[in-house]
């Protein structure tokens, strides 16, 4: 949706199996940037969303990603930001 998700999503199938990966991702009426499925029971999925023009251009982003991280965590889910500005900065940390 963004080259900023699309390189950190390629990031991440270069250095995790690239099957535990999924892109935009639909969960309980959400659109999750970036799923992590570990497939090992006991560890939830962890939710990777990245901010990106739309988030930046969001009047209520801040909204939608307060109710989206209550509704995944009760379900679970971890959830895991990955600012561009950090991003950009030092690649290898967000990706660790």
């Amino acid at each position: 949706e963004s080259p900023f998700e699309e390189e950190v999503y390629l990031a991440m199938i270069s250095n995790l199996d690239e099957n535990r990966i999924i892109p935009q991702f639909q969960f309980a009426g959400f659109r999750i940037d970036i799923v992590y499925d570990p497939q090992i029971k006991g560890i939830p999925k962890i939710a990777i969303e990245c901010d990106g023009a739309a988030y930046h251009s969001s009047v209520s982003a801040r909204d939608n990603d307060i109710t989206r991280q209550k509704v995944l965590e009760s379900k679970g889910w971890s959830i895991y930001r990955i600012w561009s500005t950090n991003w950009f900065d030092n690649p290898r940390s967000e990706i660790k």
